[in-house]
């Protein structure tokens, strides 16, 4: 397992999940998922802006365990809207989200600030 610290760079974290297949990148977010499905959790749901890109990453993580509910939500944060409909959907799904993994944001190194 790999160990980050205050000297990670993003290249090393790119480096450390960055994985292609099949011609396409997925990042960091797509990758820790098809992780965690190894541990056989009862339920990942996994939400995107964009959901065109998601069957290659359901594939996967079905691929990495098959017993594994896949639920896919299409989520905007820049929309207040999206943001309380997928909190609904999560309710409908789920009572208890033991382990929440944001991806989105942006690093930047100490000399791009």
């Amino acid at each position: 397992m790999a160990t980050f610290d205050i000297n990670t760079t993003d290249v090393d974290v790119l480096n450390t999940f960055g994985t292609k297949a099949k011609g396409k990148t997925w990042g960091i977010g797509a990758q820790v998922a098809i992780s965690l499905a190894s541990a056989s959790p009862k339920l990942l749901i996994l939400a995107r802006r964009d959901g065109a890109k998601i069957s290659p990453i359901i594939d996967q993580i079905k691929q990495a365990n098959s017993a594994v509910q896949v639920e896919f939500l299409q989520l905007d944060l820049t929309s207040h809207e999206s943001v309380q409909k997928s909190r609904d959907a999560v309710k409908a799904i789920t009572k208890n989200v033991d382990f929440l993994v944001n991806n989105a944001g942006v690093m930047v190194n100490e000399g791009c600030i």
